[in-house]
């Protein structure tokens, strides 16, 4: 997993990496006072999608694939 900042709109935006204790996911969490973002993911940096289902609080719990995954805040 890797965190991709976006430079616009949340320029300070910084997204938490925690493991899990299994080892297999990651919890993801950001600061509550940004207020409401969307968080998206994509497989190559090119096509942005909001992960489904949003997260209710300002954290997920991500399972760790095989594949890359890379993830980002954004404003709705």
């Amino acid at each position: 997993i890797q965190i991709v900042p976006r430079t616009d709109p949340l320029p300070y935006a910084q997204i938490s990496v925690q493991p899990g204790d299994s080892g297999t996911t990651v919890t993801l969490s950001w600061p509550s006072s940004l207020g409401t973002v969307i968080l998206q993911n994509s497989s190559d940096l090119q096509a942005w999608l909001p992960v489904d289902p949003q997260p209710a609080s300002n954290s997920i719990i991500v399972s760790i694939a095989a594949a890359k995954q890379f993830f980002r805040l954004a404003r709705p």
